[in-house]
C-alpha cells in the first residue's frame, strides 16, 4: 500500500503593538559587569519601584525612583554581583514589567 501524506505549514507571529499601555523599558548595556542602566519612557510623571532578583529568585537590589513624564535613564551599580542571569522588575502604577540581565565576567 502506497499512501501519501500531504501537510500544510502554517507560521504564526503574534506581536502586541500596545503592550497593555504600561511604560516601555530597556536595559543596556546587555551583558554587563559594573553599570546597568534602565531607560524607562513612561506616559506620566510617577513613581517606580525597581527590585532585581538573581535566578534562583532571591531580590539582591531595591531602589524607588521619581520618573518624569518621556525618557528616564536609572543607572544601577551591579559590580558587586556574580556573573549570572538577572531580572529587573519594574513597578509603576498598576502595571509590572520584567527585563532580563545578564552579569557577565569581569574583562
Amino acid at each position: 500500500m502506497n499512501a501519501q501524506a500531504q501537510y500544510d505549514v502554517m507560521h504564526v507571529v503574534t506581536a502586541l503593538t500596545d503592550p497593555v499601555s504600561g511604560p516601555e523599558i530597556y536595559c543596556y548595556p546587555n551583558p554587563t559587569n559594573d553599570l546597568s542602566t534602565l531607560k524607562i519612557v513612561a506616559a506620566n510623571a510617577t513613581i517606580a519601584k525597581i527590585e532585581l532578583y538573581s535566578v534562583i529568585g532571591q531580590r539582591v537590589l531595591e531602589k524607588q525612583v521619581n520618573i518624569l513624564k518621556g525618557n528616564n535613564e536609572i543607572q544601577m551599580n551591579i559590580s558587586s554581583l556574580s556573573p549570572g542571569l538577572y531580572h529587573f522588575q519594574v513597578f509603576i502604577d498598576d502595571h509590572v514589567q520584567t527585563v532580563k540581565m545578564i552579569v557577565s565576567e569581569e574583562q
